[in-house]
């Protein structure tokens, strides 16, 4: 595939992510909060977010870089 047609979907794979990330963090939340016999506190629903954000900034930075590449 060439640059050009690759950054787009680097870009729309970020966005998707993102939103992805706030429904399996607000899911998990609610989950933890309303479980009783759960030791964790829903608090720990929020851990996600870190593969989560990592993802995103990695699409972010491929779409960057191959639309400087695409240049």
């Amino acid at each position: 595939m060439k640059p050009k047609f690759l950054s787009p979907l680097f870009a729309i794979l970020a966005i998707v992510l993102s939103n992805v990330m706030c429904a399996a963090i607000a899911y998990n939340y609610c989950s933890l909060q309303y479980c009783q016999v759960c030791s964790a506190p829903a608090s720990t629903a929020f851990l996600l977010a870190i593969p989560y954000g990592i993802a995103i900034a990695l699409c972010a930075l491929l779409s960057w870089f191959f639309r400087r590449k695409a240049v």
